[in-house]
């Protein structure tokens, strides 16, 4: 459901596993759930969504050749004036059911700086999703929670990408995959923030499930990671990654370096006060889990002029840091 424009809240919960009828659903473009457009000056809309699927429930969107949306709380509200705000809520549970997506993009909890976004999206043992980007709490005052029942989240297309704002990443079901030796993922991002005001905020401690958890990643993690302040605001990103027992990280290759960012803080905009803050945690202290580093560059603590970069690299592995360029500070 969405909305745009006015005041007006539009509400949609959806739950089929109630009485758990045959429902079917063939999506060519686009599933939205809890989403406005944009309010009118002074207004304040809110939109809020539900999907619950039953057990006869099956749902197929978009296919690999012609790749669809799939958004979850999404804020698009870029109106400023008196005071103008909007909320957004969503939920897509696909705990129960089939659920098959081929995907563009896939937002759980997005705004655009003026507006509140709160989204989860419960990945079920029978649900399949194949997309390019996931973004999970991109945006100030979004938030995004991703919880992985069933290992079925799958990465396709150049410059893949999987970055959390503010979110949490939730693996009840065990396991968690991100790419693979031969078809690695692009980019990962945690605590990451791109949108030039507020905070983002991503704690990932793989030590207390301690889940199966593997990831294999061509070209960039960043860990408390933020690009640049607005003029007269403050941008903060604050992310951690703890890895557990079961853990395996692999970054880039012998041949194909990565880039690995701690705590970096890129903004140089120095007028009307503006800063920027980034603060990140990468904990390897768990012996029993699995690196393997190959680094163009290391970065653990990178600040600017007008901006702040706190890193910590914790490390008790038997491997050895393959690093080119980086700065320790």
């Amino acid at each position: 459901d969405g909305v745009g424009g006015g005041a007006r809240t539009a509400t949609a919960n959806l739950d089929f596993s109630i009485t758990d009828p045959t429902f079917t659903a063939h999506i060519a473009d686009e599933l939205s759930i809890g989403r406005e457009t944009g309010a009118s000056s002074g207004r304040r809309p809110n939109a809020d969504g539900t999907l619950v699927l039953g057990s006869n429930s099956s749902v197929d969107l978009g296919s690999a050749a012609a790749p669809a949306e799939l958004n979850i709380a999404w804020s698009q509200n870029t109106n400023a004036n008196f005071n103008t705000f909007a909320d957004t809520t969503g939920l897509l549970d696909t705990t129960n059911g089939t659920f098959n997506a081929e995907l563009s993009v896939l937002r759980i909890g997005q705004t655009s700086n003026r507006g509140t976004a709160d989204g989860q999206l419960i990945l079920g043992n029978d649900a399949s999703i194949t997309t390019n980007i996931v973004n999970v709490g991109l945006g100030a005052n979004a938030q995004g929670t991703l919880t992985v029942l069933g290992d079925n989240l799958d990465f396709t297309g150049a410059d893949t990408t999987l970055q959390f704002g503010t979110g949490s990443l939730e693996v009840p079901g065990g396991s968690f995959t991100l790419g693979s030796p031969t078809d690695p993922l692009s980019v990962l991002r945690i605590g990451y923030n791109t949108f030039g005001t507020g905070t983002a905020t991503t704690d990932i401690d793989l030590s207390v499930t301690d889940p199966t958890f593997t990831a294999y990643i061509a070209d960039e993690l960043s860990i408390g990671r933020e690009t640049g302040a607005s003029s007269g605001a403050t941008a903060n990103a604050s992310g951690a990654l703890v890895l557990g027992s079961n853990s395996t990280l692999v970054l880039g290759s012998n041949t194909a370096p990565v880039e690995l960012n701690v705590g970096w803080t890129q903004n140089t905009n120095a007028n009307f006060n503006t800063f920027g803050t980034a603060t990140g945690v990468l904990d390897a202290t768990n012996p029993d889990a699995t690196l393997d580093l190959n680094l163009s560059e290391l970065n653990v603590g990178r600040g600017r002029s007008v901006g702040n970069g706190d890193g910590t690299l914790r490390w008790n592995q038997t491997e050895i840091i393959s690093a080119g360029d980086g700065e320790v500070e």
